[in-house]
């Protein structure tokens, strides 16, 4: 109620209000804690999987979506650019990568063990601490 609150008044002082924004940013939240309370619904009632087991299987099931839409986005014409990249780029990269994997196992550990609200509240921490190390690591505004 007190996110809500203040998500108006928010809002309300926005000197550059769009009105469009704000709809599909509440969408964005309602559909996150939606898809958030499903999956610790679901973790929860899973006995036989582990944590690793589950984001392994959740990590599998992007892939057909990153194949279809990889393409359809022209992101297989990036491909040869990979080569001209440095190797700390490459590393970051990688790095990049593995993070993606460790947070996926942790995070499904936590789905296990914590009530919704923690998953939540981990899982938008999770967003806003990989904004912030992008930004330093990449050199870009926030």
């Amino acid at each position: 109620v007190v996110v809500f609150r203040n998500f108006f008044v928010y809002a309300g002082n926005d000197i550059n209000f769009d009105a469009s924004g704000y709809f599909w940013q509440v969408a964005n939240s309602v559909f996150f804690c939606f898809g958030q309370l499903y999956e610790k619904w679901n973790v929860s009632r899973t006995k036989d999987q582990t944590a690793t087991g589950i984001a392994s299987i959740k990590a599998a099931l992007t892939m057909p979506v990153v194949l279809v839409l990889a393409p359809f986005y022209g992101e297989l014409e990036m491909l040869p650019r990979l080569a001209s990249l440095s190797s700390g780029y490459l590393f970051l990269a990688v790095l990049t990568g593995v993070g993606a994997i460790g947070m996926g196992v942790i995070y499904m550990t936590l789905c296990k063990m914590a009530s919704a609200t923690a998953t939540t509240v981990a899982g938008n921490f999770n967003k806003v601490s990989s904004i912030i190390v992008g930004s330093i690591v990449f050199s870009s505004k926030l």
